[in-house]
This record gives C-alpha cells, sequence and structure tokens, in this order.
C-alpha cells in the first residue's frame, strides 16, 4: 500500500504522476465501462456490495440518482456500500482521466456530503482518495494504491473514519441557508415566511437544474423574463411566478402569513433574486460560496432535507438545545427506517407516522424506502400516481414548529419530484395539499403530541419512527403532570389498574411519553422505531426501574442499538448525550417468560472519539436478551454493554462471595450521605448554623487520601436549601467523591478522623458508631480505592460509562464487599499495612498491591481475575482505556493470544485425545482484519490451506463483523480480527474457544 499523501489541489499532476499511454480526455472506452464490476470483485468487493449508477432497472440506484446528472467530464460511479451505506465511489479511469476530470469528481462527491471514498480504477491498478477540505479547498489525498487481485476494498468498508470530513451538510448549504434567512429577516419578514420565501427559491432552482421546465420558455412562465433567474429577481415577476408555481403544483406550496404584495422589493431582487440565479460549471475546486455556485441536480435531496432539519433546530438554538432536539444525521436515519421497514410485512401499504417530524428527515427517508420497496417487491419502479399515493396516504408527520414543518414540505414536494420516473409534463405534476393531510400542525392542541391521541389517529400507524426531543423544558412539571394522565389508560390496557394508579415518569423528559404514545398511535403488531436518550436503559434507581420495568412489560421490545459508547464521536457530531433506538412490536410480551430481543452495542473503533464518522453495528456481538432477566435485575443491561461473559461471570462470583455494601453498612448502623446543596434563587433556605466553623470541603479539589483539616476552609453560612442532619458529618469519615478518576493514582475516597462537613460533590460515610471504626474506615477505603469497585460500578452504575465519569449514590450499595468480620487475621494484617502506605501516598506498587489484596478477599479463579482486570484496561471510559482497546495488537500480544486459544480448547479436547493448533496465519492478512487458523486435530493440520475467502467477505458483510469466523473444513476454521487490542485479550481467546466448541459440538 502505497503510504498516504497530500495532492494539492488540482496541479497539473492529481495523482502526483501521470498513467502511461494514451491520454483521451473526456472520451470512453465503449463497450468496457461495466465490466468495471467484475474488477472491483477482484479488489474484494461483493456483487451485493456494488451499485451501477449507470444503470436505471435496479432499486437500489434511486439512493444515488444524483449522480445520474450528467456534467462535463462526468463518468457514473459505481458505489461500493457496506450495509447500505456509500463507502466509495469508483470512478472508471482505464482509459485515462484529465486532472480537470479527476477534481470535477471529487467536488461532485465531497458537495453529496455522504462522507465516502472516492476512488478511481486504473489498468490493474486502484486508487482511493479522501477529500477533505483546506481552507474552503477540496484537497484530494491519496490513502491507497492497490494492484491488481490485492483485496483492498474491505479495509474502506469496515473503516470507520470517513472518506471526506463533513463538509456538505455542516457548511455550504447551511451557511447558505443562514445567510438567506438572515437577510431575509432583516427586511422585515418573520422567521416563518423567511422559510417559504427560501424555500420557493430553492424549489424554482430544483426545477430549473433538473432541467423540470424544458420545453418551456421563461416568458411562459413569466411575461417579460428572459431568462430563469430573471422569473424571480424583481417582485412583479416573483409574484407572477408564485402564481405560476401555485396553478401547476397546487398544494398550498410553502404558503405566506403575510400578504407577499406587501413585501419589500428587495426582498426579491436581493434575497430571492440571489437564490434564482442559476449555477454555472465553474471548474472550480473549491466549496460553493454562493447560491450560482450549487447546481441543485447534483445535490442529493436527502442532503437538502438533512441540511433542512440541521438549519430548523438552528433558528431556535436555545430551545433546540433546551429541549434535547437534534438534527439526525442521514446515516442514522437510514438505519432506523431500513430496519424498521424490513419488519413489515411483505406486500403490505403500511401507514408511517413521525410524531416529532421537524423538517422531515425520517418522512423523506421512509417516503423513499417505501418506493425502493415496492419495486423490488414488484420488480417494476413504481410510477407517478403510485409515488403520490404513498406520499399522500402512507406518511404522517406531526409537529409544534410550524417553520419547520414548511421545510418537510418542500422536502417531501422536492423528493416526490426526484422519484418520479418522468416528471413531465408539467400539468400531470400537481401536488395534493400536505398541510391537515400529512403533516399536521398540533402547535394550537394542548401539549402538543403528547396531549390525549386524537381518534382519527388512534391505532390507525403501521410503523411509528422518529427522533423525539429528549429532555422538556425547565417549567415541565406540569407538562409531565398532563403527559402521565394521558397515558394512564394505555397503561390501564396493558398493566391493568394497579399499574395505572401508581403510575409515574420517572423525570420531565419527553421522550419515554413519546414512546408511550406510540402505543396509542400504532396498530395492534404495529412496529416502532425511536431514537431517545439512553438513560431510561441503565438506571437503577427504583424510580427509573419501575419506569423500565413498565415499557418492558407494556409492549414487546424486539431490539435496542445502545449508542452510548458513540455519544463524543462524529457519528453524530452535535450530541453528546448517551443515545439509543429502541425497537418493539405493539403487543403485550405474552408469555413475559418467553420474550426476548437483540440488544447492541456499537464500539469505539478509533483512537480519537472525533475520528469516528460511521457507526459499525456488529451483530454477531448482538446478544439475545430475555426480558425478565431485564426486570429481575436493574443493571442487566449494564452488564450486556460494559462487561462479557466472564467478566459478568466474575461480578456473579463477588456478590457471591460478599455482601452488597448498603446491607453490610445497615448492619453496622450507618450509610452513605449525600453532601449539602447551597441552593439558588429556588427553594427554601434552611438554618445551617450548626456547621458553622467546621471545616469545610467546599473550594478544594482534591482532599488526599487522608484529610488535611488545617488546610480546609471554615463553613460560614448561616443556611443552606439542604444542611442535612449533622450526624453524618462525624469522625471517622470515608469521603468519596462522585466523578471518580480512572486514574489510580488520584484519591476517589479521602479518610478524615476529624469531622467535617462535605458538599454535594461527595458521598459521604460517617462512621461514628460502629465498633472497629478505624479499621472499617481503612478497609472499605482500600476496597474503595481500589480497580475492583471501578470495575464494579462499570457494571452496575447508571451514569458512570453511560454519560459522565460520576456514580449515583445509590449503586454504592449494590457493590459487593466481604464483611470485615470475615477477613482472616492475615488479610486484617495485610489492610493496615496497605492503609498506612496510603497515607503516604500512592504509588503504581501500593495500587497494585491493593487491587491483589481486594482480589484476594474474594477467591476468585485467575480466569475471573483476568476477565476483570481486561475489562479494566480495555472498557473504562477514560481516554487512556479507550485508546488501549482500539490500538493494534503487538506480535507478543497476538502471539499470547493464540497461545491461551490453543489453551482453552486444548484443555476441552483433552478428552477426546485431541489437541488444537493455533496459528497466525501472515500470507493470509486480510486487511483490515488479522487471520488466524484454527485447527482442533493437529494431526491433519494443513499449514497452507487456502481459505474459502469469499465466505469470510460474505459473513463480514452480513455481520458487520470485528470477528468473522470461515469454516474450511470439519476441523478447521479461519478467524478473522480486527486489529483492535480489546479483540486481542486473553479474555477474549477464552470467549472464543468456548464459542468454537459450542459450534463444533452442535448438529
Amino acid at each position: 500500500m502505497a503510504g498516504r499523501r497530500r495532492v494539492e489541489g488540482v496541479a497539473a499532476d492529481a495523482y502526483g504522476r501521470r498513467p502511461t499511454g494514451a491520454y483521451n480526455r473526456g472520451t470512453r472506452m465503449q463497450g468496457t465501462s461495466r465490466n468495471i464490476l467484475k474488477e472491483l470483485e477482484g479488489y474484494g468487493a461483493l456483487p451485493s456490495q456494488l451499485v451501477d449508477t449507470d444503470r436505471d432497472d435496479q432499486p437500489r440506484v434511486l439512493s444515488y440518482l444524483d449522480l445520474r446528472a450528467s456534467s462535463p467530464d462526468w463518468r457514473r460511479p459505481v458505489v461500493v456500500e457496506n450495509a447500505g451505506r456509500p463507502c466509495v465511489h469508483v470512478f472508471d479511469g482505464r482509459d485515462g482521466v484529465s486532472d480537470e476530470q479527476f477534481a470535477h469528481w471529487c467536488w461532485r462527491i465531497a458537495l453529496r456530503g455522504d462522507g465516502a471514498w472516492v476512488g478511481v480504477l486504473h489498468p490493474g491498478l486502484l486508487r482511493v482518495f479522501r477529500v477533505d477540505v483546506d481552507s474552503q479547498q477540496i484537497s484530494p489525498s491519496e490513502e491507497l494504491s492497490a494492484r491488481s487481485g490485492e483485496w483492498a476494498l474491505p479495509r474502506f468498508l469496515n473503516d470507520v473514519r470517513a472518506g471526506q470530513n463533513d463538509v456538505a451538510r455542516r457548511r455550504y448549504l447551511t451557511q447558505l441557508l443562514h445567510r438567506s434567512a438572515r437577510d431575509a429577516t432583516a427586511r422585515g419578514l418573520s422567521q416563518t415566511d423567511a422559510l417559504s420565501l427560501v424555500g420557493r427559491g430553492l424549489f424554482w432552482r430544483f426545477l430549473v437544474d433538473r432541467k423540470l421546465l424544458m420545453g418551456l420558455e421563461p416568458h411562459d412562465v413569466c411575461e417579460n423574463a428572459k431568462d430563469w433567474a430573471h422569473c424571480l429577481d424583481g417582485k412583479a415577476r416573483a409574484l407572477r411566478t408564485f402564481q405560476w408555481l401555485d396553478e401547476v403544483f397546487n398544494g398550498g406550496l410553502l404558503p405566506f402569513a403575510q400578504n407577499p404584495k406587501q413585501f419589500d422589493p428587495e426582498l426579491f431582487s436581493f434575497v430571492l433574486g440571489n437564490i434564482a440565479h442559476g449555477a454555472t460549471e465553474s471548474g472550480q475546486l473549491r466549496l460553493p460560496t454562493d447560491w450560482k455556485e450549487i447546481n441543485f441536480s447534483y445535490v442529493p435531496v436527502g442532503l437538502l432535507s438533512e441540511v433542512y432539519e440541521a438549519f430548523a433546530h438552528s433558528i431556535d438554538a436555545s430551545e433546540a438545545a433546551q429541549r434535547s432536539i437534534h438534527y439526525t444525521p442521514s446515516h442514522l436515519v437510514e438505519f432506523v427506517v431500513t430496519q424498521a421497514l424490513a419488519q413489515l410485512p411483505p406486500g403490505s401499504q403500511p401507514q408511517i407516522l413521525d410524531p416529532a417530524v421537524g423538517a422531515g428527515g425520517f418522512l423523506v427517508t421512509a417516503f423513499r424506502g417505501l418506493v425502493e420497496r415496492e419495486w423490488q417487491e414488484k420488480g417494476e419502479r413504481p410510477k407517478r400516481k403510485r409515488i403520490r399515493e404513498i406520499l399522500n396516504k402512507q406518511l404522517v408527520g406531526f409537529d409544534i414548529d410550524g417553520r419547520a414543518l414548511r421545510l418537510a414540505e418542500l422536502a417531501l414536494y422536492l423528493t416526490a419530484l426526484e422519484l418520479d420516473p418522468k416528471p413531465k409534463p408539467l400539468s400531470e405534476l400537481k401536488f395534493d395539499d400536505l398541510r391537515d393531510n400529512v403533516l399536521f400542525d398540533l402547535s394550537s392542541s394542548a401539549y402538543g403530541s403528547l396531549g390525549a391521541v386524537k381518534e382519527q389517529f388512534r391505532g390507525r400507524f403501521d410503523l411509528i419512527l422518529g427522533n423525539p426531543p429528549w429532555t422538556a423544558k425547565q417549567e415541565g412539571m406540569s407538562d409531565k403532570t398532563a403527559w402521565v394522565t394521558h397515558s394512564r389508560e394505555v397503561v390501564r390496557e396493558r398493566l391493568g389498574d394497579a399499574h395505572a394508579a401508581a403510575f409515574d415518569l420517572p423525570d420531565t423528559n419527553m421522550d419515554l411519553p413519546f414512546v408511550w404514545r406510540s402505543m396509542e398511535w400504532a396498530k395492534e403488531g404495529g412496529r416502532i422505531a425511536l431514537i431517545t436518550h439512553a438513560r431510561w436503559l441503565f438506571g437503577i434507581s427504583d424510580r427509573s426501574t419501575q419506569a423500565r420495568n413498565n415499557i418492558f412489560r407494556a409492549f414487546r421490545v424486539t431490539g435496542i442499538l445502545n449508542g452510548s459508547m458513540l455519544r463524543l464521536t462524529s457519528v453524530w457530531p452535535e450530541v453528546d448525550a448517551p443515545w439509543c433506538v429502541l425497537f418493539a412490536t405493539n403487543e403485550l410480551p405474552e408469555p413475559f417468560e418467553d420474550a426476548a430481543f437483540q440488544f447492541v452495542s456499537p464500539a469505539l473503533d478509533a483512537e480519537q472519539d472525533s475520528k469516528q464518522a460511521r457507526m459499525r453495528v456488529d451483530w454477531l456481538a448482538a446478544q439475545i436478551v430475555p426480558a425478565s432477566a431485564v426486570v429481575a435485575r436493574p443493571w442487566e443491561l449494564k452488564i450486556r454493554f460494559r462487561a462479557n461473559r466472564l467478566a459478568a461471570r466474575a461480578l456473579e462470583s463477588m456478590r457471591c462471595c460478599g455482601e452488597e455494601l448498603g446491607q453490610y453498612l445497615q448492619r453496622l448502623g450507618t450509610e452513605f450521605k449525600n453532601g449539602y446543596q447551597v441552593g439558588g434563587k429556588t427553594g427554601k433556605q434552611l438554618d445551617a448554623s450548626h456547621m458553622i466553623g467546621m471545616p469545610d470541603t467546599k473550594g478544594i479539589d482534591q482532599l488526599g487520601f487522608v484529610v488535611d483539616v488545617d488546610a480546609l476552609p471554615r463553613f460560614e453560612r448561616s443556611t443552606l436549601l439542604f444542611p442535612r442532619d449533622k450526624s453524618i458529618y462525624k469522625k471517622p469519615l470515608l469521603l468519596l467523591r462522585e466523578n471518580i478518576s480512572a486514574d489510580r493514582l488520584v484519591p476517589r475516597a479521602s479518610r478524615s478522623d476529624v469531622s467535617i462537613v462535605f458538599h454535594a460533590s461527595y458521598h459521604g460515610l460517617s462512621l461514628a458508631h460502629v465498633e472497629e471504626r478505624d479499621f472499617v474506615a481503612r478497609y472499605l477505603q482500600l476496597w474503595l480505592q481500589s480497580s475492583l469497585m471501578v470495575f464494579v460500578e462499570l457494571l452496575v452504575d447508571g451514569r458512570y460509562g453511560v454519560e459522565r465519569d460520576a456514580i449515583y449514590k445509590e449503586s454504592l450499595a449494590f457493590l459487593p464487599v466481604v464483611p470485615h468480620e470475615k477477613l482472616s487475621r492475615d488479610q486484617r494484617r495485610v489492610a493496615m499495612e496497605l492503609s498506612e502506605q496510603l497515607e503516604k501516598g500512592m504509588s503504581v506498587e501500593t495500587a497494585n498491591a491493593i487491587d491483589d489484596f481486594i482480589l484476594g478477599t474474594f477467591g476468585l479463579s485467575s480466569v475471573e481475575d483476568e476477565a476483570i482486570r481486561d475489562t479494566i484496561a480495555t472498557a473504562l471510559p477514560s481516554v487512556e482505556s479507550k485508546r488501549n482497546a482500539v490500538r493494534a495488537p503487538s506480535s507478543q500480544e497476538r502471539k499470547r493470544f493464540a497461545n491461551v486459544l490453543a489453551d482453552s480448547l486444548g484443555s476441552v479436547l483433552a478428552a477426546s485425545e485431541m489437541h488444537a493448533a493455533v496459528i497466525e496465519r501472515e500470507d493470509l492478512r486480510c486487511n483490515p482484519w488479522r487471520v488466524i487458523q484454527v485447527d482442533l486435530d493437529i494431526a491433519k493440520v494443513v499449514a497452507d490451506l487456502a481459505p474459502p475467502m469469499r465466505t469470510f467477505l460474505e459473513e463480514a458483510d452480513t455481520n458487520g463483523a470485528s470477528l468473522v469466523v470461515a469454516r474450511a473444513n470439519e476441523t478447521t476454521w479461519f478467524i478473522g480480527l480486527l486489529e483492535r487490542y480489546a479483540l486481542w485479550t486473553p479474555t477474549r481467546a477464552r470467549l472464543l474457544a468456548t464459542d468454537l466448541i459450542a459450534e463444533q459440538s452442535s448438529p
């Protein structure tokens, strides 16, 4: 593979060298273009992964209609997909390609904004480029050069980085929309009318650039107009053109609240005229800086819809942030819609609802998906009549923002025109009015979508999908009361009178009310696919547990994609909250003991969070989780998220050997307490005079392992919002920081031999009335300072490793601890020695000794011990742990993996007098996997056995797998593992051995 290098602009040689032989600019060798598909298979692509945009007879081309639009020097590429998402756009350059052509290809691919790489196929050579933006210039850089026969494409199909940064959707279109809308509102328009004005301009440009006005002359639309731009760049002409649009397309296209005849003339000449002036082929390899530099025949409507969504949310950014209203990236929308549509009965004509439709991203994708689905099922591309039926009869969207609904209207209109196989003549392109038929403005309804369900929508829909708001306005308590009231009837139907009477929501957030309302909108047996905040999956408080259990009992959860690990990545650039996708069937999960669902948590795959732009869903890592297990154990999903089977077994062993910390402390007559809270302008202040003069932790960053009381300030306030009872501040004290550091050398638990007051950043434990209080304080400090405490919190706490590096107090109660009275005399001696060492400061040696001591109190096996250590090394939310997880394993680590795998297999096979052989096949390395050959019968090992590579690639494509298993014969497997250290630990080797033995034993 060639080293990556920057290709500057469009200099004399865009590739760094010229291909030898003829350089036929702008021409194409006839009869050879489509055998590019066979050649790409030789570079590791599967036929099922290739979409030929030069053909219009396959449904998948509907996602790439913009790539079929002609332009000078344009060649329709072959799109190499993975899981339905474009990964590489490969252009045929086998008959020569000029620098200008290459520049144009990169420019168009970059502006479509799908994050894919750009490939160019030369005779015997495939070159792949990343297309980035540098100071507004689109700058290709070569990522790989592969000779014929090299399997180069799998690397890009499984690469979570993008082949381009977030150029199109995050910059040029959004900035231009902002500029035009700002210019319109500055000239007196409301935001709503500004959107209608700008939207009409964009609709006009779409018609012009996509040549939908062919057969007409500008003066046919607007008298005295000399060209198409002239139709909109003056008030009188624009008003006449608006009238023509209304007459031709009907449908209440982007109406105005104010009569446009009253608009300032500058709105037409300056704002609308700027949009109306058509694109020119400038040949410049840079981002567009004005509307005239954009050709809407090159811009996919899906991208426009996504940009509208982002723009709609940015209109009132503070409100959107407060209510967690986030635009949803197109690849997540595509994932949700594709998965949901696949669950619907074939041949049906499903009705689909997005209850918080915004600018229409989900409905537009569902619209296209339904048209593609019908094409696939009937073998014939749907015609206009059927496409319009889908739009008018199968799609519904609710929202309370009329501005966003205007953009949704525009997006759906444009999508209908784009999907139309023959969008002519214009006289037949009229739309039915979407308002109050497809799109419903619920701003005047009490509580919008979350009000009482209207009868016309009750039980109507086959599929509910979308990304409703996640959080409430600050004054959300009154809203919550209404949501609870409106949900009680469906709770009563599903769970009975007792549950309905006791029903409550865990907080004032909006996502779970949308889930409950979806049960009323959906038909019996209908499907639900909603993106929500992930908080409800992992909370372990009584209120959170009850809310989660109610959902799992009320309808049949079929799948959950947990995106919590991706929250700081570029997969969803503007969201730093944990999120998930809930898939469910609207029916009672009966019998409940048989109900189960798929749970999958896409992993981090890049050393820097910001570098990961794609979500790799590893379906082999998906777990089948019984709903009853979730109800029985509040942290079930947290364990499934953060632990493998051996780590989960280690936790259970600890719980069997020890006692829950909450119970243990209750026996001792104490418990962890929250620190005092000062409060703000709201809430009643209470007397805190009993605390005046006491040493105070407020304002001190680190307390140390033993609190230096003399260094603490004295408490001076006379009142507090929550002063707490004075007994919780009595010595001796253990203070555990709410935010716990993964750094083993930093104090997590501090001990104080003097009574002090502590604030809300600490969970405090007073041992004043405990026998052996000094020893218990020292022993528990060692336990809380150990890596084992972090391991358990990672698997149990609802916040740590999900949203923040902080723990909830309630999770401390579930920590398993060996009671001090059960320690041997030797263990008590070691505990005192380690505590005394800790008083002098922490070192790596002391930290290791503390971990060994605490592990020893539980008597875990060496396998469980190693599972805990591997989890801590690769699964913590710290930067160090995340980087360690995704780094490439060293040769020594890979050899250790092979040895542990062989030993684990051998221990089972010994009874059959068989011996396993495990070798890494360097000769078979298939980027991004390293390949291991596993033979269960050492007597039959064939060292140079050829693997079934086609099967290998098909398995990887089907499952998005980090681990690929391809069987060569009855006793030989080829194992492909991504080069991520987290997959090469000894624990992973043992788990693989277990799975292989199970597969070998199955009939």
